[in-house]
């Protein structure tokens, strides 16, 4: 028996490589690559997460095809850091065929790595370095333009050209630097207790201290709760509890302005670094990002992330590139990016608008397919023409934001996989991400109207309730006395 190519991608061959004893699947192969087989054929439609092909059995699929379809899938055994002084650090190798291969630096960041870095049993990356710092491999190059969003787990997950398919050699090799627990150290010093002082960072086998610029109090009660404590009353500046002495290892984060607007509510998005503005390149660029910028400069969110220097061309350096924001940073030195250097070229420079207050354009949904009118699809008016949300990070605060445009009083589930029913028409929004407070989905983070591709087979959805919370605790009782 074979499996049909019809909708084959990544997350199929993945639970594939998986049952078969591999990490993951760096290829999905169509049109019988490998050759045609016999029998019958199925059709499925994974998530990627399933133990068994069994479990994503699609009878939406056409289950008859002929075997000039046939499906198949690359697999991969594993990951590792070569060459580094430690194991948390190294050149990244692939294991592919029986042998390592390496991976060209195109586009690799810190997004990248820190998949890798989660592969390897670690929390999280400190640095993506490339041109084969820690030495270069041999072998083959085994993937190049690797794009990972950062929250994969697995770099089967992520996009990239192929297997083999590269235009670098091994001075190119992207390396990892991984972590484990806190990446700093902090301790305060030269309080009259121990709950008071100077914050100090340890950086190799040296503290050194944090520049006041931007220092506010969000800053302290992240270091007083790395310290043990519930909270922060004050963030002191000017070096209330002494000077310190030592190199000064944490400055502010990014400044941020926008330059060559009609007003002070849009223009091209500029950044200071080492006492001059510099430029981002768009590659990556979204709503995402521009909404970051919007809120560092006190407004409220953005109505839209322009491209292409729609703003005029900057000057100085292009300091950012692959800017990888959720949407709810405090500044853009919180998102991924490749690291400050020299990118692309001023024809695509970034830009920004932004809007304060009450959203000018708020979305209009609505629930369809669903059992009753508490409960659907939830689609998005668009330019006249009704759409889908994409199930990419969609959780319970998304689905709450809906419920409430709709007069509800909160959500009890955010279904996705197209549990209502596939939708049609354009797949409107991709990679939601709401607080749950907001009043629109238009105010929460999202990549932009139709900025990414995604098939219906990941349409949102959501259940909502009317009245007290205590309904979702009656159908917990009763489920809990059921079990007993």
């Amino acid at each position: 028996m074979t499996v049909c190519d019809d909708i084959w991608n990544l997350f199929n061959a993945r639970v594939t490589c998986r049952m078969l004893g591999f990490v993951g699947a760096l290829d999905a192969p169509r049109s019988a690559m490998f050759g045609q087989g016999s029998g019958d054929t199925i059709g499925v439609n994974c998530l990627g997460t399933e133990d068994s092909l069994q479990d994503c059995v699609d009878v939406a699929v056409e289950s008859y095809c002929g075997h000039h379809k046939d499906a198949s899938a690359v697999c991969y055994s594993g990951v590792r850091l070569v060459g580094g002084p430690y194991d948390a650090e190294g050149r990244v190798q692939v294991l592919y065929d029986g042998s390592w291969g390496t991976i060209c630096d195109d586009t690799w960041d810190l997004r990248d790595a820190r998949v890798v870095c989660r592969m390897l049993g670690f929390d999280g990356a400190l640095d993506a370095p490339g041109s084969a710092r820690f030495g270069e491999g041999s072998g083959d190059i085994l993937l190049d333009d690797v794009g990972c969003e950062g929250t994969e787990d697995n770099l089967a997950d992520c996009a990239h050209l192929g297997i083999r398919v590269h235009n670098c050699g091994h001075g190119d090799d992207a390396s990892a630097v991984c972590y484990s627990g806190d990446p700093f150290q902090v301790r305060l010093v030269n309080g009259s207790n121990d709950a008071e002082g100077r914050v100090e960072v340890r950086h190799d086998v040296s503290w050194g201290t944090v520049c006041d610029d931007l220092w506010d109090l969000r800053d302290a009660r992240v270091v007083c709760r790395m310290l043990g404590f519930d909270g922060a009353l004050d963030a002191p500046g000017s070096a209330r509890f002494g000077q310190g002495s030592g190199d000064i290892l944490l400055d502010d984060p990014f400044q941020v302005r926008l330059a060559s607007g009609s007003n002070d509510v849009e223009g091209r998005v500029v950044v200071m670094y080492e006492g001059s503005w510099g430029t981002i390149c768009d590659v990556g660029w979204d709503l995402r990002d521009a909404r970051v910028v919007c809120r560092m400069l006190g407004f409220g969110g953005a109505l839209d992330a322009p491209i292409s220097a729609r703003f005029g061309q900057g000057s100085g350096r292009i300091l950012l590139a692959n800017v990888g924001c959720e949407g709810t940073e405090a500044n853009l030195a919180d998102c991924a990016h490749r690291g400050i250097g020299d990118y692309c070229d001023h024809r695509r420079d970034a830009g920004a608008i932004c809007y304060s207050g009450v959203h000018p354009k708020p979305f209009q949904v609505r629930f369809v397919g669903g059992s009753n009118d508490s409960q659907g699809r939830v689609e998005v008016l668009h330019d006249g023409s009704w759409g889908t949300i994409c199930d990419d990070s969609w959780d319970l605060r998304d689905a709450s934001v809906v419920c409430i445009m709709l007069g509800f009083d909160g959500a009890l589930d955010a279904p996705t996989s197209a549990r209502f029913g596939q939708g049609s028409g354009h797949v409107l929004l991709t990679y939601v991400s709401c607080d749950g407070t907001e009043g629109n989905l238009a105010d929460c983070a999202h990549a932009g109207i139709d900025r990414y591709p995604c098939s219906h087979l990941r349409d949102a959805g959501a259940v909502c309730y009317s009245g007290a919370i205590e309904v979702d605790r009656t159908k917990l009782n009763s489920a809990n006395k059921q079990e007993s």
